[in-house]
């Protein structure tokens, strides 16, 4: 998985390097995303289809990511309240 945080790595990922990383590792599945930038998300999702995972990488995107596609969350606030994020 690709780990998309820019504001914690300097880098920001943008499509392009997305696929020829995937062209590259084809046993690439999905990224965390902790970026709020819901356009990027449905990019993503729509060029890869069904079988890119997509997770949510910020608390305050979890509904509106999971509203366009994200299969999951991989946020801190998983480990404070588990069975709340697990119901969401």
């Amino acid at each position: 998985m690709i780990y998309h945080i820019p504001g914690r790595a300097g880098v920001n990922t943008d499509l392009a390097t997305v696929k020829a990383i995937r062209e590259r590792v084809p046993h690439l599945i999905g990224m965390k995303h902790a970026v709020n930038d819901i356009g990027f998300v449905t990019q993503i999702i729509d060029a890869f289809g069904a079988d890119w995972r997509m997770f949510v990488g910020l608390e305050e995107l979890s509904f509106p990511m999971l509203a366009v596609g994200a299969c999951g969350l991989m946020n801190a606030v998983g480990n404070l309240a588990p069975h709340k994020v697990a119901d969401l």
